[in-house]
């Protein structure tokens, strides 16, 4: 065996004998080299710093500018708003996938259960809310009626109903609102479609809501007076011969005078809202085509507002049909903003129920006498042809003509298919009857018969009838009321109903000199209200016990 072959087998049955000692020789020798290999780094980074410390030029490396190889500068574009936002949002999704790992979660299960499970409930409610509140935003102002609209007046309702409803921010409301109405113009929408007109009446609602009764008023006036307007110089050319297909295509300045002596308004915020209903008009050149109702509105070039090709334009007769019935909804609402306790205008709301209910009747004699023209629909429902009587009997009994109000309860009570309504009517009519005058010309002679109108008798036996007719459709609404039965047909309206009765009850009972059952139905009427916390049944059945009480006293 050779010397070389014989020294390589004692090395290996050394290294076999020691291989502590030779790992710690290796780690040495490697912990050497990498020692060797650092200061060599080093050394050379230290160099290319002084090399690079002669030649560095710091315009080369201004935000924005970057040179080339060739010695060109290059522009580096600024990343957007957008990039910086969707960069955040990645890095903050990596960020959770990793907090929401399979393997974290379990251990968090496992090392904080209680505080786990609080955790994963409140998540899932905050994620809850956010998912209603995106629903709730979206179904309201994406809703058809702003899909109706352009989008730029679409965007300004949605701002001026953001800060007036939301924010409670006037002076940006009244912006929005009078921008919306600016654009209506400025698109050339229908000044009488039901999406110009529902701007402006949206606008006097906001104004009631801020308790600016007056403003509210005024618009309603000025659109109120627009109709009227457009109705008469329809019915005058039909008179005339001509052909008043024309007023489709006239232009608002042809209907509506270059300056409203109604639009006169002082310079504070409020009452500028009302003014825009005015002012605005005045600036606009608009057309009078539109489509069908609950169609977009249409322009002149024969689309819709939204670009959709044309859809069979309505006659004039049912344009005409469609302003008369608005002109009567706006005209009730102005009786009951007259008769607000705000403004307390008895003579004027009169004067607009009036209107209405005369207006409604001279339509149905025409349409019975003449029937339907072409393009006529439907005038107004059974249920709002009602409606308009009750309102004007409300203001008969408020100017206390009892005896003008009976008819007008009967003819809503013939017209009324709502069980709980009808109690309220019934309560009307006894409220009728147990104020009916017993002087004058007014009296039912049908009623009581007796040869001598001047006897005491006579008065007697005239004022007790009314106030037993009272007594009955009293009775009759209490029965009503309670005998209503059946979730989709029972509201709170007989509730209340079947309350107001018991006190009407109360009242004529008084009135009848029986004050134990005066007393009775009264505490009877505070009960019932209270459970069914409707203050003004409380308030008007203690004023009715003061009053009882009093006229004990005497």
């Amino acid at each position: 065996m050779s010397a070389p072959i014989r020294a390589m087998q004692l090395q290996k049955a050394a290294a076999r004998l020691m291989p502590k000692q030779a790992h710690a020789t290796n780690l040495l020798l490697r912990t050497n080299s990498s020692r060797h290999i650092v200061q060599k780094l080093g050394s050379f980074q230290l160099q290319q710093q002084l090399r690079l410390k002669s030649t560095f030029d710091p315009k080369s490396f201004e935000p924005g500018q970057q040179k080339s190889e060739d010695g060109e500068e290059k522009k580096i574009p600024k990343p957007s708003v957008g990039q910086i936002f969707s960069q955040a949002f990645k890095g903050a999704i990596q960020m959770l996938g990793g907090v929401f790992r399979s393997e974290n979660l379990k251990k968090a299960w496992q090392t904080h259960p209680g505080e786990f499970s609080l955790a994963v409930i409140m998540l899932t409610g905050v994620a809850g809310v956010v998912g209603y509140t995106v629903y709730l935003y979206f179904n309201y102002f994406y809703a058809e009626q702003f899909t109706r609209y352009p989008d730029e007046v679409a965007f300004s309702l949605r701002k001026a109903l953001y800060y007036g409803d939301y924010v409670k921010d006037p002076k940006l409301a009244l912006k929005y609102y009078q921008r919306a109405i600016e654009q209506c113009f400025e698109h050339r929408l229908d000044f009488f479609s039901d999406e110009f007109v529902g701007v402006r009446v949206r606008l006097a609602q906001w104004l009631e809501e801020t308790g600016a009764y007056d403003q509210s008023i005024h618009a309603l006036e000025v659109i109120l007076n627009d109709h009227k307007r457009w109705v008469d110089m329809m019915e005058q050319q039909i008179k005339e011969g001509k052909n008043p297909d024309q007023l489709l295509t006239a232009t608002t300045a042809t209907v509506i005078p270059a300056k409203d002596a109604e639009g006169q308004q002082s310079d504070k915020g409020t009452e500028a809202a009302a003014q825009a209903t005015t002012t605005s008009t005045a600036a606009g050149t608009t057309t009078d085509a539109q489509n069908a109702p609950g169609t977009p509105s249409t322009t002149v070039d024969g689309t819709t507002a939204e670009g959709q090709p044309e859809t069979p334009r309505e006659t004039i007769w049912g344009k005409r049909n469609r302003i008369i019935r608005r002109s009567i909804g706006i005209a009730v609402k102005l009786g009951q903003l007259y008769s607000d306790e705000h403004v307390l205008k008895q003579d004027l709301a009169h004067e607009r129920l009036t209107w209405a209910v005369e207006t409604l009747l001279r339509e149905m004699q025409r349409r019975s006498t003449e029937g339907t023209k072409p393009g006529e629909y439907d005038f107004l429902s059974d249920e709002e042809v009602g409606g308009v009587f009750e309102q004007l009997g409300q203001s008969f009994l408020a100017k206390d003509k009892a005896h003008l109000a009976v008819p007008l309860f009967f003819q809503a009570l013939n017209l009324c298919k709502v069980p709980c309504h009808t109690a309220t009517l019934m309560n009307n009519l006894a409220t009728a009857f147990a104020q009916h005058p017993i002087t004058g010309d007014n009296i039912p002679q049908d009623l009581i018969k007796f040869t001598n109108k001047s006897s005491p008798e006579w008065w007697a036996a005239t004022k007790a009838t009314y106030l037993e007719f009272a007594k009955n459709w009293a009775n009759n609404a209490v029965g009503l009321a309670s005998g209503t039965k059946g979730e989709d047909v029972r509201t709170p309206e007989c509730d209340q109903a079947c309350a107001v009765a018991l006190c009407n009850l109360g009242e004529i009972a008084s009135l009848s000199g029986n004050p134990e059952e005066a007393r009775k139905r009264f505490n009877q009427c505070i009960a019932m209200s209270n459970k069914l916390d409707f203050p003004e049944g409380v308030k008007q059945a203690k004023a009715g016990l003061k009053e009882l009480t009093a006229g004990e006293k005497k």
